[in-house]
């Protein structure tokens, strides 16, 4: 008896289905299996619903990014890899490798396709085969939603599957494309960043509201670098980023200290604390 969220709104449902992280984090902290529920039917709408962005079927027929347009609206950047985070969210309560190995296949091309050689990418907001236009006058390009969206996908799936190339591709947007839409006081985030020419402060005043998304966003992006800096899985420990400071893994009662001028001197030293060998 429900709506469909992928047939209502703009982008045939992303906006709507990119709940879908929130819910199953829900579902975790309450252990309400509505929530569940809730998260399998936003999934269905996501891959199962012709009226929807199709995103896995268009995945499995390797469907280049910027192709995923007109009545699939797949070309929609934050919002798709904020469906593909909940989906990966939803793959950890459910097992389901399906969901792992599309959002695996969506994240490279991304990474092969549209990021560029600061970690930024997109036009317009949009999945466009940016890799391959990025020397041109792109103004509008590298929204700060999509490279923190960006991070915090390649987080997760630097979480889930281990494998370190997740971890490249944070660090290659955070010191660049990232950090370079940051204000030199911190008290701003550009909006869209551009490989030349000049930034400006651009926040326009969003669904009639005194405040802007990409300005509200861009901290995240600060704590998807930082919390996938060291993780630990089980008895490994895993130095993903080279960060000053401390991380206590409180559970494995080990300490990673970490002494660096990153990235402007490429040396390291690192130092364990354990209270047994």
């Amino acid at each position: 008896g429900k709506r469909s969220l992928a047939a209502e709104g703009p982008f045939n449902g992303l906006m709507n289905c990119s709940v879908l992280e929130p819910v199953v984090w829900l579902y975790r902290r309450t252990g309400d299996r509505a929530c569940l529920d809730f998260a399998r039917w936003i999934t269905e709408e996501l891959g199962g619903n012709p009226e929807g962005p199709e995103i896995f079927r268009l995945a499995a027929a390797n469907t280049p990014l910027k192709d995923c347009k007109s009545a699939k609206s797949g070309t929609k950047a934050y919002e798709k890899m904020s469906c593909c985070q909940g989906s990966l969210d939803y793959y950890e309560e459910t097992g389901d490798r399906r969901l792992l190995d599309t959002i695996v296949a969506i994240a490279s091309q991304v990474a092969a396709e549209e990021i560029d050689i600061s970690g930024g990418g997109t036009q317009d907001e949009r999945f466009c085969g940016f890799a391959e236009r990025q020397t041109r006058d792109c103004a509008v390009a590298s929204e700060m939603c999509v490279l923190t969206t960006w991070m915090r996908l390649c987080e997760k799936l630097l979480s889930v599957t281990g494998e370190s190339r997740w971890a490249d591709e944070i660090e290659k947007t955070f010191y660049n494309a990232y950090l370079g839409g940051l204000a030199a006081d911190g008290s701003s985030f550009d909006s869209y960043g551009v490989l030349g020419g000049t930034r400006e402060r651009f926040h326009p005043r969003q669904c009639r509201m005194e405040a802007n998304c990409c300005d509200s966003n861009g901290a995240r992006g600060f704590v998807a670098f930082l919390e996938s800096a060291v993780m630990s899985s089980g008895p490994v420990v895993t130095v993903n980023q080279h960060v000053c400071g401390t991380v206590r893994i409180k559970e494995l009662g080990v300490v990673v200290d970490q002494f660096n001028d990153y990235p402007r001197k490429l040396e390291s030293a690192v130092t364990l604390s354990m209270h047994e060998p």
